[in-house]
């Protein structure tokens, strides 16, 4: 199904919707309700609707939009794109709707914003190497397959919208076997992890452990490319996510991540939150 004017609610809730004044006050609740409804039926997952709605309701208190298709259509629009990168998630319409305000403010322009977000997590995986450009790699093909910022050593482009680059990598090992990534606009989590699964990992990977918590999110990734990179198999990538002035200063935002750090670790968990 693709969601469309049409689509995304029935015509008894939206007749006339296109017809409104530019910004009404309010969406009819049950006209999000039912793009909502939508939404849960087309990942799959019908009996979720809240998952869906809570994000759609964030969009309408922000974004400049004249109907509740202006709102559909922008989901579908980072969604489809999502998956057209194949950057998977378990819910695309959901992440996609939450990364959608994840940076916003009242007034915005939501079409601008998703296809902020589109750039930064559609970046390509690197190129064929016969010896891996990405995270557990050597430093001379990740250096092959990533531009240096030659103002700050460690760092390497793109260079993000706040002026920051969106990779530091430590060089002392000769390997890459920790980073940082940082993420402007801030994305929801899912589409962090999904992103950094798809471009920096090497081969299929699978959580082994996942932690939330009130100042960070943890999970590591295990798969036989990072065992291959790492020489043992019982090795895998840390990935821990922070958001806003980092960790200790503002408390974790899942639709807000700003910032990953990837750190090689075995099958264990509960590790403090560093970032």
């Amino acid at each position: 199904m693709t969601l469309g004017a049409g689509a995304c609610a029935p015509a008894a809730s939206t007749t006339g919707l296109d017809q409104l004044p530019p910004r009404p006050q309010s969406l009819h609740a049950a006209t999000l309700s039912d793009v909502a409804v939508d939404l849960a039926h087309e990942d799959g997952r019908p009996v979720r609707k809240s998952v869906y709605l809570r994000p759609l309701r964030r969009l309408d208190e922000v974004c400049a939009h004249a109907s509740v298709s202006s709102v559909a259509s922008d989901v579908e629009f980072l969604a489809g794109g999502i998956v057209n990168d194949r950057v998977t998630v378990s819910a695309p319409h959901a992440a996609a709707a939450s990364a959608l305000v994840a940076d916003a403010r009242r007034g915005t322009d939501c079409k601008a914003l998703a296809s902020h977000l589109l750039e930064e997590t559609a970046e390509a995986r690197p190129s064929v190497h016969p010896d891996w450009g990405g995270y557990a790699g050597t430093l001379a093909a990740w250096r092959a397959q990533h531009r240096a910022d030659r103002a700050h050593p460690g760092s390497y482009h793109p260079r993000r919208p706040n002026g920051v680059d969106a990779y530091q990598v430590p060089g002392s090992s000769g390997r890459v076997y920790s980073m940082v990534e940082r993420f402007s606009p801030p994305l929801a989590a899912d589409l962090v992890l999904a992103s950094i699964e798809n471009s920096l990992m090497p081969g299929q990977v699978h959580a082994v452990y996942e932690l939330k918590a009130a100042q960070c999110q943890q999970v590591i990734f295990m798969g036989p490319g990072l065992a291959a990179e790492f020489g043992n198999s019982s090795l895998g990538a840390f990935v821990e996510l922070s958001s806003g002035n980092g960790v200790g200063r503002t408390p974790y935002d899942a639709d807000r991540v700003d910032k990953a750090r990837i750190t090689p670790l075995g099958r264990i968990g509960g590790e403090p939150c560093t970032t």
